[in-house]
């Protein structure tokens, strides 16, 4: 293995033909290479073909005193990582004929789908609906913006003493969204989520319904307390930065501070979280964890996958993006634990493509079913 060309090794890795010894030691190789405080950055090995090749001859030379094969499974647990690396450092025009598998269909990645709710029931589909004024209310205006985002407007002559009024914008499997409310609280839809909130914040608090999974970033106003409920909990702020998750079919919820401070409250109990915590909440307790990564959590937002945990979570997350219904072959082992990162922009083929690299898992694409084998 030393002595194999590097240019070589590369090309193997490439043609699908790699051991699992090649694949690790290249996938490590270009971690340590990118990833290292002096090591290599990607734009210098996209740039820099000898460069490249050259410092993976130096890794595979020292490979062999370093017994780098011990650390075979953990560069399987960080493959993902290099998704948006060193597939992309290989040659184009090599990498568009190495074919995933001819017989799969194909499923796009999801984008900006939601329905918009009025209170008198009329609905808007925001992902056809023109950019520009959607509504006027009383008090408020809505409008759509070119990048997705619904924008809430309160007028000079809105006022507090209206009638309240409830909005729900939802987002379907495949569909993510972005509102600004009538405070100037910026909300994050993941798929398949929704929130119901008044169109004029008036009285003592500012409280907002939300299902699925949201990130808020909450507008400051100590004399009116921000509240969000959800699947019977409910998270009080001032103003802060925190992702909730809530999805029915995951069992725990999860709030997740970033900025800012919380309190949790659930089933007659209350935690207060600090930044870098989050709260687990279940039908019988309130769990703090501060063993997490925030960025994982809210990578969605910024249209990444960041994976550190079983497989059925990660493809409850896949099949929510790509609107797929999920089976398992009888082998699976759905507790087996994946890490790394996937663009959300991918196509279905491509994302699992990525995941296969570990050469544990396998999927098959019927229509808008996905397989898992073994």
């Amino acid at each position: 293995m030393a002595n194999m060309n590097a240019e070589k090794l590369l090309e193997v890795y490439h043609s699908g033909k790699a051991t699992d010894e090649q694949k690790a030691l290249v996938e490590t190789w270009y971690l340590s290479f990118t990833e290292s405080e002096h090591g290599f950055s990607h734009e210098e090995l996209l740039e820099d073909k000898n460069k490249s090749l050259a410092s993976l001859l130096v890794y595979v030379d020292n490979a062999t005193t370093r017994r780098l094969w011990r650390n075979i499974s953990v560069a399987a647990s960080i493959f993902l990582v290099i998704s948006a690396g060193l597939f992309f450092y290989l040659d184009e025009n090599k990498r568009a004929d190495h074919k995933y598998d001819a017989k799969l269909s194909d499923v796009e990645a999801g984008g900006n789908k939601a329905t918009l709710t009025l209170a008198d029931g009329k609905k808007i589909d925001l992902t056809s609906a023109a950019n520009g004024n959607l509504a006027k209310l009383t008090g408020v205006e809505i409008n759509k913006t070119a990048d997705g985002q619904l924008v809430y407007t309160v007028k000079e002559n809105g006022s507090s003493t209206s009638a309240i009024q409830y909005n729900t914008i939802e987002t379907p499997n495949g569909g993510q969204y972005q509102v600004r409310l009538p405070d100037g609280t910026l909300v994050y839809l993941n798929a398949a989520s929704s929130i119901k909130y008044p169109t004029l914040f008036a009285g003592k608090e500012r409280k907002v319904e939300v299902v699925g999974e949201a990130y808020l970033e909450v507008a400051h106003n100590k004399n009116m307390p921000f509240k969000v409920t959800s699947a019977g909990q409910v998270i009080e702020v001032l103003g802060t930065q925190f992702n909730v998750s809530a999805y029915k079919d995951e069992g725990l919820m999860k709030t997740t501070l970033l900025q800012g401070s919380v309190k949790i409250t659930s089933n007659g109990h209350s935690r207060l979280l600090v930044p870098g915590q989050q709260a687990q909440v279940d039908s019988r307790e309130i769990i703090i964890s501060n063993d997490i990564n925030p960025k994982e959590v809210i990578a969605w937002k910024d249209g990444y996958f960041m994976f550190n945990e079983n497989l059925k979570n990660i493809m409850n997350k896949i099949a929510r993006w790509y609107n797929v219904d999920v089976e398992y072959d009888g082998n699976v082992d759905l507790n087996q634990e994946f890490g790394g990162r996937i663009s959300r922009t991918k196509t279905l083929s491509s994302a699992l493509k990525i995941m296969e690299l570990t050469g544990n898992i396998h999927f098959k694409i019927d229509g808008r079913r996905v397989i898992v084998m073994k």
